[in-house]
């Protein structure tokens, strides 16, 4: 079985922020590899740099769980909301299969 990693974000129309407004609520699925590539041809700073900048100029900061990465849980970054310090995805693999366990 091959695996394929994505970042996952949500949209709605009263989300917190303006970026993230959509008007009807929508999952946006992000290839981890994309992010990857990015880093290793090293275009993903400049990327960065302009979304952060083009963050600033439509709320006048940036998201404030974004992180460099792996400074912060990826969950975190993407849950589109100031969370506390001790917040977890909600998302449960209850029940589930851990796909990343191989038996």
């Amino acid at each position: 079985m091959v695996e394929h990693p994505f970042f996952v974000i949500g949209l709605h129309p009263h989300a917190s922020r303006l970026a993230r407004r959509f008007s009807n609520p929508a999952l946006v699925f992000n290839s981890h590899r994309q992010f990857e590539k990015l880093r290793e041809d090293g275009r993903y700073w400049k990327i960065q740099a302009a979304t952060r900048s083009r963050e600033i100029d439509l709320q006048g900061s940036i998201n404030p769980n974004l992180a460099d990465f792996s400074e912060e849980s990826e969950a975190r970054q993407y849950s589109g909301r100031m969370v506390e310090a001790d917040w977890r995805c909600p998302f449960d693999f209850k029940g589930r299969p851990d796909s990343r366990q191989r038996t």
